[in-house]
């Protein structure tokens, strides 16, 4: 019995559930038969475990039907019959947390029930209240567009037994505009969707039909023209909707800077009517677009920083529950770190570090203070540091091992450096499908810098020019670390 669905349904529940599910059992609306009530009680009284021993059908019966004989087919029945109520309940109470759906159901029944007076009314009062909800954390605009289109199709339909077409123009624009956002927006987020699942699993974004579809509307001209027609009767919607084509076409695999600049100006002109949540989630966008990005080293960082600061100041930077996510915190000290940003870095720490979830505070915290350390200049305790640091985030591994070789570099130990680089290198081959848009660059980095470290040991003129050319061409021309590192060695080289 312990291992019966019943139970796993049961256990399944939290406590305020329960408690409504003790007053749903009861009502005769959902429940005539005493024996449910009998063994929902009975089971009840053993949560939120639902694991005690006593737990056995002929204990149960015992203990619901103390003068009775057990009986197993009853028993079989009464269980089936406290199930069903129970996913009834659940059911129920999904309905119940869907707004919209429970708004469209109103207006369908008033519909076709023929109330126009009342239809109008409640129709207007929905309207009105439309934009009551974006603050919720389940809000998202392709429900609103959904639920807007689904809205103005009943109005329609219910318009249409009472009123002339010529005096429903309005309505049927909206009726079609709706519709056409809420599928270009759901399109996109779709998209989105897919091309994490490509990256993932490295197939081809040519083989997704949907990407197909989007080629298509994009090279005709049509999203650009629709996005500009309803900008003519909706400024709001308008730009919602661009911020998402943007999104669309700063996320593709051959996105350009262009693209990731419109998608940023775009989020920045939509703000004033983005509910927090999902302005969150279009920056967050934003930052993962810059991978895609066929630039150097310094923008990528630069850029990162400057979008990250505006989430910060926008107050969306961390969740609800004042938690930070730990791929934010390393990109950032990282990124921070490439640009010799110490003073950023101590800021950072001082703000966030407490924002951290428990289980990988420590390991954060001490590579932060590595990077401060290394950004700061004094190699020896960044390294110190570093060295110490357990990873429990797989990608910080990743971004130990890179600190750890730029620390062998200005320290100066050549052996330990070849050894570390050695260590990188097969690190990055054996999650080669991990790091496979990193993974040139990486390349690039470990044979520049070994490189670099031959010309610190044996100074060539002409080799110092040729690495300077690709460092600025793939790095950076003189913020990041990489380009001040090979103007020091022309500078030593020259005097």
């Amino acid at each position: 019995m312990r291992r019966s669905s019943l139970l796993i349904l049961m256990k399944s529940l939290g406590n305020e559930q329960l408690r409504r599910l003790h007053d749903f059992v009861r009502s005769p609306y959902h429940n005539k038969k005493s024996g449910v009530v009998l063994l929902f009680d009975e089971l009840a009284a053993h949560s939120p475990e639902f694991d005690s021993p006593s737990l056995d059908r002929k204990n149960i019966w015992k203990s619901i039907f103390p003068d009775e004989d057990f009986n197993y087919s009853v028993f079989k029945n009464i269980v089936y019959d406290l199930k069903k109520i129970i996913e009834r309940f659940i059911s129920i109470e999904g309905l119940s947390a869907n707004r919209e759906g429970m708004d469209l159901a109103l207006l369908e029944h008033l519909r076709n029930s023929g109330s126009r007076k009342l239809f109008k009314s409640s129709f207007e009062s929905l309207i009105r209240s439309d934009s009551s909800n974006l603050s919720e954390y389940s809000f998202t605009f392709q429900k609103r567009y959904r639920q807007l289109y689904e809205m103005y199709f009943h109005k329609e339909n219910f318009d249409g037994l009472y009123l002339h077409k010529s005096k429903r123009g309005d309505e049927i624009r909206k009726l079609v505009d709706y519709f056409l956002i809420s599928v270009l927006i759901e399109s996109f987020d779709m998209y989105n969707i897919v091309n994490i699942r490509n990256v993932e699993l490295n197939t081809p974004e040519e083989e997704i039909r949907l990407t197909s579809i989007l080629r298509i509307l994009e090279g005709s001209g049509f999203i650009d023209e629709f996005v500009k027609s309803v900008g003519k009767y909706s400024a709001e919607d308008s730009k919602i909707l661009n911020a998402y084509f943007e999104m669309y076409k700063a996320l593709r695999e051959k996105s350009s800077a262009v693209n990731f600049r419109s998608f940023a100006v775009a989020i920045e002109t939509a703000k004033p009517f983005l509910p927090p949540h999902v302005l969150s989630s279009l920056y967050i966008l934003l930052l993962n677009s810059l991978v895609n990005l066929h630039v150097n080293n310094e923008f990528i960082c630069r850029n990162y920083l400057e979008i990250s600061d505006k989430m910060i100041d926008s107050e969306v930077y961390i969740s609800p529950d004042g938690r930070l996510r730990d791929q934010l915190f390393v990109t950032y000290i990282s990124y921070a770190s490439n640009l010799l940003m110490a003073e950023k870095i101590s800021g950072y720490i001082q703000k966030f570090g407490n924002c951290l979830h428990d289980k990988s505070r420590e390991s954060l915290m001490r590579y932060a203070e590595a990077n401060y350390c290394f950004a700061s200049g004094d190699f020896d305790k960044s390294l110190q540091i570093n060295s110490t640091i357990r990873p429990n985030l797989f990608p910080l591994k990743y971004y130990i091992k890179n600190l750890q070789i730029r620390l062998y570099y200005e320290i100066g130990d050549f052996d330990a450096f070849l050894l570390s680089i050695d260590a990188y290198r097969h690190f990055l081959s054996d999650n080669k499908e991990l790091f496979k848009k990193h993974y040139k660059v990486q390349e690039l980095f470990c044979s520049l810098i070994i490189r670099m470290f031959r010309l610190k040991l044996k100074y060539d003129n002409a080799e110092a020019l040729k690495i300077q050319k690709i460092v600025h061409s793939e790095f950076g021309d003189d913020k990041v670390w990489m380009a001040r590192k090979i103007k020091e060695i022309l500078k030593q080289g020259r005097h």
